[in-house]
């Protein structure tokens, strides 16, 4: 885990970078190889993009 501090206009804020989930390194890899006929792609992929977005905030 990296720390990083920023200081803008007399503000001191610290923040930590996170690292991807494994489950949406792991649902991306699965989209990648899964053909787009796959009768389960379509939830896998709404179950990424609904991830994805959470984890982006």
């Amino acid at each position: 885990m990296r720390i990083t501090t920023l200081i803008q206009e007399g503000i001191h804020l610290i923040y930590k970078t996170r690292a991807t989930p494994k489950l949406i390194i792991g649902q991306h890899a699965l989209l990648k190889r899964l053909p787009p006929t796959h009768h389960k792609y379509e939830k896998i992929s709404t179950d990424f993009y609904n991830g994805k977005a959470g984890f982006g905030g």
